[in-house]
């Protein structure tokens, strides 16, 4: 077999013959053998699915022996003749698996290869291969691309390829892609592209044939693949602020707000809110949307009487959760009206079970953050109030809707221990007390449930009471609740044994531990620890004891 002088790479990118990973089912003879057979063979399903098989017993990518018995440049343009072979007649069974088996094989195999190699070497066949009827091959072709744009050194080689960009957008409007796998790799190649100016400039300048092409497809096909679209727009502007200056004035953006802004149709307006929701993860997403006024639409959205509201409303909720996320400190000067319209939500009791779950999952968002307990708490008697709301769902919510509660209960009483602790403390134990008449026994009720994930909501909460000092004296003071903290009995999942065992060592090594509790109780919990979360006591042991 004739060789050509292309260089493989290892998983970690590396030049063939670095990699010492041992591939004991690896054969140098067979795969020669394999593909002599498949070309030679008059069955060539048969072949070309034996292949498969043999190169799915293995990493392919950590056998550096590869190096010795890779396919020839004119072995792989016969794999990908093989592939033209069945072009026209792609629809019947036998020749959809025959064709997926042959791109898997080149997947493979091509996968082997340095990015230029793979670049310089089938180019023409990756860009026939897009227009390919079949799904798999499109697939395998942006699967190479991809490798390709992800090498910083190689990505230029794409850049000076605006057919083959065009390529990845018509992936995008792929109608049956099932999987969504292309969608996604096509996807991700687009984004890594924008991340350098000049990509950023090919796909979005004014004047590029990628832009013009984006915007056809934009404007023939439906709403699905417009909306995949403009994900990918949105997904470059927040990876790169040139992209986004390009698509602030390239109609872009203003494209997607007429879509966010388009009162007729209320789905499409709840997609566009789900589009945007990644631009509050950026600072220059957040100057635009600020400047868009896209922040007070929403606030006035979630306050809005309309009957459709309820349908919007949950990705409105979404979209500030999300927001919570990146910009908490800005939520008391910026939003404090999304803040007071989320408080009048959860403490209605005319709230649909739906927005309430939406509610309470974004209100955990924003409790998961010292900016945003900041600003809870500005908002004084209103935001108690919902504690308590908080509270009574905890305990005689749904059990779905409990949960959900509890959840946030371990993120109110989360003082962490940040450069803010001193100032959360405080807050934390004024919600505590908030909560119920005996938070604790509130509490501890729960922690005993049959049901593992209320059990493990409520262990969180005491592992994130436990650097608060106010709270060691609570549990101390408990009658029952130090008994409780010994007493393995109480988890039967290992997920729980984990979680009661974090509270424990964290009680351990909080600072005020010595000085509240007494010496032999702290020498029962460091005898806890020292056995470890899954320690099971010896049933001779517990019946001596119980003598």
């Amino acid at each position: 077999m004739t060789m050509v002088p292309m260089d493989l790479e290892d998983a970690n990118g590396n030049s063939s013959g670095s990699s010492n990973t041992n591939s004991s089912n690896f054969d140098c003879k067979t795969l020669p053998t394999l593909l002599s057979n498949l070309f030679e063979s008059g069955d060539k399903s048969s072949a070309i699915l034996d292949l498969k098989i043999y190169l799915n017993t293995f990493s392919i990518k950590s056998s550096p022996q590869l190096a010795s018995c890779l396919p020839s440049k004119a072995e792989f343009l016969l794999l990908f003749e093989l592939l033209t072979c069945v072009n026209r007649d792609t629809n019947t069974k036998s020749n959809r698996e025959f064709t997926q088996n042959v791109s898997n094989v080149l997947s493979q195999l091509l996968s082997l290869l340095k990015p230029d190699d793979l670049f310089h070497n089938f180019h023409d066949e990756i860009i026939s291969g897009f227009k390919h009827p079949n799904i798999e091959v499109k697939l395998m072709c942006c699967l190479q691309v991809k490798r390709v744009v992800e090498d910083e050194d190689w990505r230029r080689l794409v850049l000076n390829e605006p057919e083959l960009v065009h390529s990845l957008i018509d992936c995008l409007c792929i109608s049956d892609d099932s999987s969504g796998m292309i969608v996604k790799e096509a996807s991700h190649a687009l984004s890594v592209i924008a991340m350098c100016e000049a990509g950023a400039c090919m796909l979005f300048e004014e004047t590029s044939s990628v832009l013009i092409h984006m915007k056809e497809c934009l404007s023939k096909h439906n709403s699905t693949i417009c909306f995949r679209i403009f994900e990918v727009v949105v997904k470059c502007c927040v990876h790169s602020t040139e992209a986004m200056k390009f698509c602030q004035s390239n109609t872009l953006l203003g494209s997607l707000l007429d879509k966010f802004g388009d009162s007729d149709d209320i789905l499409s307006r709840v997609v566009a809110i789900t589009t945007l929701t990644p631009l509050t993860s950026c600072k220059h997403g957040y100057q635009w949307l600020k400047l868009e006024g896209v922040f007070t639409k929403l606030e006035a959205a979630l306050s809005d009487d309309d009957p459709f509201s309820a349908i919007v409303m949950p990705e409105i909720l979404k979209f500030f959760a999300a927001l919570s996320k990146h910009f908490a400190d800005l939520l008391e000067s910026h939003h404090g009206r999304f803040l007071n319209t989320l408080c009048c939500i959860i403490g209605s009791d005319e709230t649909s079970f739906d927005l309430l779950e939406a509610a309470i999952d974004c209100l955990t968002v924003v409790l998961s953050y010292d900016g945003g307990k900041f600003a809870l708490n500005s908002l004084g008697d209103k935001f108690k109030a919902v504690i308590r709301r908080v509270g009574r769902l905890a305990k005689a919510g749904s059990s779905s809707l409990r949960d959900q509660c509890l959840w946030c209960i371990s993120e109110l009483l989360n003082a962490g221990q940040g450069d803010n602790a001193e100032r959360v403390v405080p807050l934390c134990e004024t919600w505590y007390y908030e909560l119920d008449s005996q938070p604790l026994e509130f509490l501890l009720k729960l922690s005993k449930s049959p049901i593992l994930e209320p059990r493990l909501a409520v262990q969180k909460a005491y592992t994130n009471l436990a650097d608060q000092a106010w709270a060691l004296k609570v549990m101390r003071d408990h009658p029952t609740f130090c008994e409780y903290l010994l007493d393995r009995t109480t988890e039967s999942e290992d997920e729980g044994y984990v979680y009661k065992y974090t509270t424990i060592a964290r009680i351990l090594r909080a600072k005020a531990c010595a000085e509240i509790f007494p010496p032999s109780f702290i020498l029962k919990l460091r005898t806890y620890e020292k056995q470890g979360a899954m320690y099971v006591q010896a049933a001779s042991q517990v019946a001596t004891e119980e003598g």
